[in-house]
């Protein structure tokens, strides 16, 4: 049997895709391939749980990293609203938090996933789960490892990235573009933890303040994240932190000396004189508590160099304050690396944006075979925007690969 669109990934993109290409007036006959034994593994774990769906400025192309000229037009095409309603008319509801994130209004991604699988199932879509794809022919012969195999007239390519492996992250898509002469851009990690030099925090681990870090390449500020950011043993992780991963990860394989400028508390020397001067009797051991959490404001001391923490507050120096207020509002700790590519939350990097028409989605190289989601050079800021790209370019590849059958 030959299938008039065959889906490889049966993820956010997949899905999406395989529901707007059977939305189409042509209605062709559609099979969606996944590897594991059901279908929405990675999405799952989104949102820890709860699924962030997109987000109100989901449509800004400044959230968007990697190919800007491949993603606009998806974007403009599918912008919020759009989303919102193509989730509507499956059935599922979206809210919007303060910060314009959206989330399914039953707050489980359990949820978004049982929608989609119950519109694939009610639209006439195939699925075939446990099909682990090992090869893609020009031909769109399709093989899996068992030896089976499918056949298509168009193909779309939703498999992802390598990023989440523990969630069905891998890099069979970018083996399978790379297979047909399509150009992969060096993948990066993104959106997961930085590590540090451990020494500096690991006496730290656990504790999280909300506050501002600065990403420093060669001594110059690239990038700057305002948010939760939490110590660890081996470095810093939180939102924030997480936000500068895709940008440490590229300097660093540049040999860029790559540092973390942390605003912990925009106390001034003068303040801190103060403070000092209100609280003589104090010790030092709790002479930050109430500006930061005991333990940081501990290791604040004993990285400015002003110990015995015995001592009283009075008996500190201009010198030792200037230190001190320098830290607070400005701790720069080495960045050595980050968490590895199959413990991040996105792929940065991916296939080559020149080999695909942006405006559609096809291959340049070979008609027919069209490409959406993370398997491409397109990734987002921490937010929704990544899932908002998933869905956007498999419900643009989606309508676009039925369209072509004529």
């Amino acid at each position: 049997m030959i299938y008039d669109i065959v889906i490889i990934g049966a993820g956010a993109s997949g899905m999406a895709a395989a529901l707007s290409a059977r939305s189409g007036i042509n209605r062709p006959r559609i099979l969606l391939l996944e590897r594991h034994s059901r279908v929405g593994k990675k999405l799952l774990a989104t949102g820890n749980g709860r699924c962030n769906l997109s987000n109100l400025q989901a449509g800004m192309l400044d959230h968007y990293h990697g190919s800007h000229a491949l993603a606009q037009p998806s974007l403009a095409a599918c912008p919020p609203d759009k989303i919102r309603a193509f989730f509507t008319s499956l059935g599922l509801e979206t809210v919007a938090d303060s910060e314009g994130r959206l989330y399914p209004a039953g707050d489980q991604a359990a949820g978004v996933v049982d929608v989609l699988r119950l519109s694939l199932q009610e639209w006439g879509i195939e699925v075939l789960t446990g099909f682990e794809v090992c090869g893609l022919e020009p031909s769109f012969r399709i093989a899996a490892r068992d030896g089976r195999t499918v056949q298509g007239r168009r193909v779309i390519l939703c498999a992802g990235g390598p990023s989440g492996e523990k969630h069905g992250g891998t890099r069979d898509g970018h083996k399978l573009l790379a297979g047909l002469g399509h150009r992969i851009t060096p993948l990066y990690p993104a959106l997961c933890q930085l590590k540090t030099e451990p020494e500096a925090v690991r006496a730290l681990k656990g504790i999280k303040y909300r506050g501002s870090i600065t990403l420093l390449e060669n001594g110059k500020a690239v990038q700057r994240e305002t948010g939760e950011i939490q110590f660890c043993d081996y470095g810093l992780t939180g939102i924030a932190a997480m936000a500068l991963c895709r940008a440490c990860a590229q300097g660093l394989a540049k040999g860029r000396d790559m540092r973390a400028r942390l605003e912990i508390c925009p106390a001034s020397h003068e303040a801190l004189m103060d403070l000092r001067d209100r609280i003589p009797g104090r010790l030092l051991e709790d002479f930050l508590t109430g500006l930061v959490s005991k333990r940081l404001g501990q290791r604040l001391l004993f990285h400015a160099g002003i110990a015995p923490l015995s001592r009283r507050a009075d008996s500190l120096s201009e010198a030792e304050l200037r230190r001190l207020a320098t830290l607070l509002s400005g701790w720069t700790l080495k960045l050595t690396g980050t968490q590895p590519l199959a413990a991040a939350q996105v792929t940065a990097g991916g296939a080559a944006a020149e080999d695909f028409d942006p405006m559609t989605l096809q291959s340049r190289l070979l008609p027919g075979l069209f490409g959406a989601g993370e398997v491409l050079d397109v990734d987002g800021d921490c937010g929704g925007f990544n899932l908002h790209w998933a869905w956007a370019s498999g419900i643009r590849a989606g309508e676009c690969a039925a369209a072509s059958m004529g």
